[in-house]
């Protein structure tokens, strides 16, 4: 009896042994699952500041200041990270050691299909999107209430006999033959052959480009910066996109190369809302910037302010140069003394009116072109689709336009998209791949301008990692974890 207790006692031993190595083992095993868990997590709090605080992308800088992409530096930091975490388990104790972490495989910021951060983007303009329309909500009660005001105020003039509605009505639609300073515009029959609108344009383009779009208090940015490590550079050299009024060929050639403006409108909604509320452009500078236009460079792509702003503003001339052109043509009274000049330059060979006729309704869109920019640039809006009461430059006036003339016409109402109305257009006429790649220059150039950052090089951005956590767990062996993790 005795011998049989005693076997019973030492297997019942052996037995409670075994359940404690066993329990110590599970228990090794979830605390390595857990210690994976909470420092590859932890290796997220490495995210390149600059880039969180000033464009709302959360990556880690991967070179780690080096300039040259470093899984090791990651590794050993999550290895670390590991060991310094006492046990997460209290039946485990001190039986778990992580030998060493590998990072299987990497998501960066910048690959082939830019999906992280086509991602990234999105949550940043999703957030910002719902912050301003509970604040566009909150805003519109006071904006309904004003106009419910205004409308009561009209009322009352109108019964007190202050004003009658023929006035409102002439005010609203003004006349088409009267000009922004109250003078009638010519008399198409008074043209003479030897005012020819197309020369007077030509002898005003001569002036420059800046001189006749910018206002005079304008100061323009002579910056440059080294960008050629971070995209493919744009071609230099921008001109006026028409150089001779008296040349078909470069009149039609110059507004043809605008096709497909609208054809990706719908398809980079978030890309052009991003690129707008984070980089600043010459009515809106940014701080601690490389470049003080980075708006126009996304649209110009060179490595100076005054080479991406004369880009700009040529394709914004080169819009509404369009846009006034059909206005001429679709207004009866303009369209006739547009006919009546071109007419009267062509008496000694009639076949040729129709094509100078075309060369002057470009010229003098083109000079309300100019007008219409000056305006923008002065931080007025300009509407898409003018009216008569509208239009600024008459058939006169650009036959005698000129620097200051124009200065004199820029308008000062509000209706109509502003500048970044304008540049809005012109991002979405742009392709996406392009946007994204000099997207990402610049931000890698403004984040090295950062203390610390001096080497940050955005394709080595790291927003997600797949590590094997392996460790050494007494009584049982080695014992590999592998755990995911991305922003």
């Amino acid at each position: 009896m005795t011998v049989f207790l005693t076997m019973l006692l030492g297997v019942m031993i052996f037995f409670l042994l075994a359940v404690y190595s066993a329990v110590k083992i599970d228990g090794g095993k979830k605390d390595a699952l857990m210690r994976s868990a909470v420092s590859v997590r932890g290796i997220l709090g490495d995210h390149c500041r600059p880039l969180w605080d000033r464009y709302g992308i959360l990556a880690i800088d991967g070179g780690y200041d080096t300039g040259s992409l470093r899984f090791s530096v990651m590794e050993n930091r999550i290895r670390d990270l590991i060991n310094k975490n006492d046990s997460l388990m209290p039946y485990a104790g001190d039986d778990v050691f992580a030998e060493e972490v590998e990072i299987k495989q990497a998501e960066m910021l910048i690959e082939s299909s830019g999906r992280n951060m086509k991602d990234a983007i999105g949550d940043y303009v999703r957030e910002r999107l719902a912050v301003r329309a509970a604040a566009e909500l909150f805003r519109g009660v006071d904006d309904a209430n004003e106009a419910l005001e205004k409308k009561d105020s009209m009322v009352d003039e109108l019964e007190e006999g202050k004003r009658t509605e023929e006035d409102y009505y002439r005010e609203a639609e003004g006349t088409s033959m009267e000009g922004e300073t109250g003078e009638v515009a010519q008399d198409p029959g008074d043209v003479k052959e030897d005012e020819d609108p197309r020369i007077s344009m030509n002898k005003l383009m001569r002036k420059g480009f800046f001189a006749l779009v910018l206002p005079k208090d304008f100061s323009l940015s002579q910056r440059k910066a080294d960008l050629s490590c971070c995209y493919r550079e744009g071609a230099k050299g921008a001109t006026m996109f028409i150089s001779d009024f008296r040349s078909y060929d470069d009149v039609a050639g110059g507004l043809s190369s605008f096709g497909g403006f609208f054809e990706k409108a719908e398809e980079d909604i978030y890309l052009n809302e991003y690129i707008l509320g984070v980089l600043g452009n010459a009515l809106s500078l940014k701080e601690d910037t490389c470049l003080d236009y980075e708006t126009e460079f996304i649209i110009g792509g060179t490595a100076s302010d005054e080479e991406n702003l004369k880009k700009t503003l040529n394709k914004i001339l080169l819009l509404r140069t369009s846009l006034n052109g059909a206005h001429i043509l679709s207004d009866s009274v303009k369209s006739g003394e547009a006919s009546a000049a071109a007419t009267a330059l062509t008496l000694w060979w009639p076949p040729l009116q129709p094509g100078v006729y075309m060369l002057i309704v470009s010229a003098w869109a083109y000079g309300e072109g100019l007008i219409d920019v000056r305006t923008l640039m002065k931080g007025y809006g300009v509407p898409m689709i003018k009216n008569a009461s509208e239009w600024k430059l008459s058939f006169s006036g650009l036959l005698a336009v000129t620097e200051t003339g124009i200065d004199s016409l820029t308008g000062d109402g509000s209706r109509g998209p502003g500048y970044e109305g304008y540049l809005r257009l012109l991002l979405y006429a742009m392709g996406e791949t392009e946007k994204y790649e000099r997207l990402a220059g610049i931000i890698e150039a403004n984040i090295k301008t950062v203390p610390g950052y001096k080497e940050f090089c955005i394709r080595n951005a790291v927003t997600g990692i797949d590590a094997d956590c392996r460790y050494h767990i007494n009584r049982f062996g080695p014992y590999t974890v592998n755990y995911k993790v991305r922003y």
